[in-house]
């Protein structure tokens, strides 16, 4: 069986004309790029199906379960990927880069230290990058979401009643697509995270008023 590969047809950081998905950080504390902790965003318990039926609709607790995994996974790939769209952004529109090297030309005691920081957030950043650009298991856009109908419209039980084969089929298929799509969405999870860390740490040296040495040190 053929396998959906999604290959993107932009690379990552001229996706300027998208709209922002990812909302302002929380009101408080100036935030890494203007976002929340990508750790924040978790989705919740699902409430509504991919058909747009209450959830859990009818069905054995163990095909509402895999359904409901099916909802989380395919909010969570969402998510992530939002976010990874509008920090790269930011950070290009920003000038990060350029900006800490300035700062460590303008400050020689502290421009080892400055440059230890530059270069986490580059690696960051490149790794959610080649994550975001590398060739997906599933598409990147709907995910398992063809496979997720198939299987919950089969999961209902007069459906399932009279044809209980179909509904193993689509069942197989669904948890076999959640695999791949995991496989893809765990690395951009933890490449978000890291580079949400590296973007403060840039933040707090950026932020820093001349001659302040706290930041520079990384203390609070």
């Amino acid at each position: 069986m053929s396998r959906c590969v999604y290959i993107p047809l932009l690379v990552l950081l001229p996706l300027a004309s998208l709209a922002e998905e990812v909302g302002p950080a929380p009101a408080g504390p100036a935030a890494p790029l203007g976002l929340a902790d990508p750790a924040l965003g978790a989705p919740r318990p699902p409430r509504t199906t991919f058909t747009g039926k209450e959830f859990p609709p009818p069905g054995s607790p163990a095909d509402q379960a895999l359904l409901g995994e099916l909802l989380v996974a395919h909010a969570a790939m969402l998510s992530e990927r939002a976010w990874a769209i509008t920090a790269t952004r930011r950070l290009a529109d920003g000038g990060y880069d350029r900006r800490l090297s300035d700062l460590a030309v303008a400050r020689p005691p502290r421009a080892v230290r400055i440059e230890g920081v530059r270069q986490r957030l580059k690696a960051a950043w490149d790794e959610v990058s080649r994550i975001m650009n590398a060739p997906w298991l599933v598409d990147g856009r709907i995910g398992c979401r063809p496979s997720a109908i198939e299987f919950e419209v089969h999961m209902a039980p007069e459906v399932a009643r009279r044809s209980p084969d179909l509904l193993q089929g689509a069942a197989a298929r669904a948890r076999r697509c959640l695999e791949r799509q995991r496989a893809c969405v765990d690395p951009l999870e933890r490449a978000n995270r890291a580079l949400y860390a590296a973007a403060e740490e840039a933040e707090r040296l950026l932020g820093a008023a001349p001659g302040d040495d706290r930041a520079a040190n990384g203390e609070r």
